[in-house]
């Protein structure tokens, strides 16, 4: 693993993107952080919701982006209420890494 002077991580290679991972990385280069839901609406409106989280792991696996859930707060009470099934499971939150913003940069993609 290569690391630049400030010892940040250095991708050995450009990670081969599809090009709606790069839409991914370049809105959030732009906007900071992204829920799953967002990036489905706006990346991924065709796809399956199982195919927008493929490419989103795939990104996290390359560490171009990273991924943090969010908690139940800031979802409104009646989606809580009176839910059967299993219980919801956490939203996530993406951003973009250094590595990440550094693709973008090596590969002149205009954020």
């Amino acid at each position: 693993m290569m690391r630049d002077h400030d010892g940040l991580h250095i991708p050995s290679a450009m990670p081969a993107c599809s090009r709606q991972q790069t839409a991914v990385l370049r809105l959030l280069g732009r906007l900071e952080f992204m829920t799953t839901e967002q990036l489905h609406r706006l990346v991924y409106p065709q796809q399956s919701r199982d195919t927008v989280l493929y490419h989103l792991r795939d990104l996290a696996s390359k560490e171009l982006i990273w991924r943090v859930h969010v908690p139940f707060q800031g979802v409104p009470v009646p989606a809580q209420r009176g839910r059967c099934g299993p219980p919801m499971k956490l939203p996530y939150v993406y951003g973009l890494t250094a590595a990440g913003r550094m693709v973008l940069e090596l590969s002149l993609i205009h954020i």
